[in-house]
């Protein structure tokens, strides 16, 4: 639609999707030419709206920053609550296309709870570290030393809140020392085995059979380290079979006892 020296005056065009270069030449009745050349934009493209800050933050004061278009926008900031925040915009370019976006701003400011599961005590050096992180279990292979192991770590999630942790793991790779106390060799069936492991006492009651007793045990400690152990006990509760042998008569006041 134009005008010819006020005179309205329109014409169907199609266009193309872009800049369309429309070129003409006007006359009066006199004769007299004038030249004209527009250039008329299509634009059906509804306007792309892209959000460039964070999706998830800790801080409740959250300023909002996207692109349209590829031109970058800032608003002033919005007070976040806790947990997910609907916000929901509609932009219309010049042409009047329209694009609604919805946004999911999360405020999280609760640090992450974080858990030892694997055990804190092991024979084993070459040690599988697992915990969870709000329930998420994490497993990161460690080396550990003969004793006890510190391990600190710092565990942040997506909002950035920080959960410092220690845990204290042993290593114990050395098998129980144990210990026999008691006598090997008794008189009494009711038998006493009495032993230390790693120096702690410890007794037990045994019905031993005359002649040698052969008691097998086997010691298991906290870590998992074993010893097995073997003792030969001897119940001996025949009284001794004394037996003379020197002549129960003599006419020598030096007399030789001989028995057996």
């Amino acid at each position: 639609t134009y005008t010819v020296d006020g005179v309205v005056t329109t014409e169907p065009i199609t266009l193309t999707e872009g800049e369309n270069l429309i070129q003409k030449e006007v006359s009066d009745d006199a004769g007299n030419i004038t030249h004209v050349s527009w250039n008329v934009t299509l634009d059906s493209i509804a306007p792309v709206a892209a959000l460039t800050s964070p999706l998830v933050t800790n801080n409740n004061t959250y300023i909002l920053i996207y692109t349209v278009d590829g031109r970058a926008v800032t608003e002033d900031p919005i007070t976040l609550l806790e947990g997910e925040n609907v916000i929901t915009k509609e932009f219309i370019d010049d042409a009047g296309n329209r694009a609604s976006v919805i946004w999911n701003i999360t405020l999280d400011t609760i640090a992450p709870i974080v858990a030892l599961t694997s055990s804190n005590l092991t024979n084993q050096s070459a040690y599988a570290l697992t915990y969870t992180v709000d329930g998420v279990v994490t497993t990161e292979p460690i080396t550990l030393t003969e004793g006890e192991n510190l391990i600190q770590k710092e565990v942040s999630d997506d909002a950035g809140n920080i959960t410092p942790v220690s845990w204290n793991v042993t290593l114990d790779s050395i098998a129980p020392i144990v210990s026999l106390t008691s006598p090997t060799l008794t008189n009494i069936p009711a038998y006493t085995l009495t032993y230390t492991v790693d120096g702690v006492v410890r007794n037990e009651t045994i019905a031993l059979t005359e002649g040698e007793n052969t008691i097998t045990k086997e010691f298991t400690d906290a870590a998992g380290n074993r010893t097995p152990v073997s003792w030969t006990v001897t119940l001996d509760s025949i009284a001794p079979v004394a037996a003379l042998t020197s002549p129960l008569v003599t006419n020598n006041n030096t007399y030789t006892l001989i028995y057996t």
